[in-house]
């Protein structure tokens, strides 16, 4: 375990290997879920929009 000099001079230890990639794995699956939800919300809104459109349609054909 080295120990990595900070800009503040106090001594911090520097993180290992194994915590490095857990924190780049759990920052990519954050990111992936944020992205499935942007997607998601947009189909929402079109679906939503899909149905308001489809609705009046069927008001209009009555």
């Amino acid at each position: 375990m080295k120990t990595q000099i900070s800009p503040k001079g106090g001594k911090k230890k520097q993180t290992s290997a194994s915590e490095k990639s857990m924190r780049q794995k759990r920052d990519r699956q954050m990111k992936g879920l944020m992205r499935k939800a942007s997607q998601y919300s947009k189909l929402d809104k079109a679906y939503h929009q899909h149905l308001t459109n489809s609705a009046s349609e069927e008001l209009v054909a009555i």
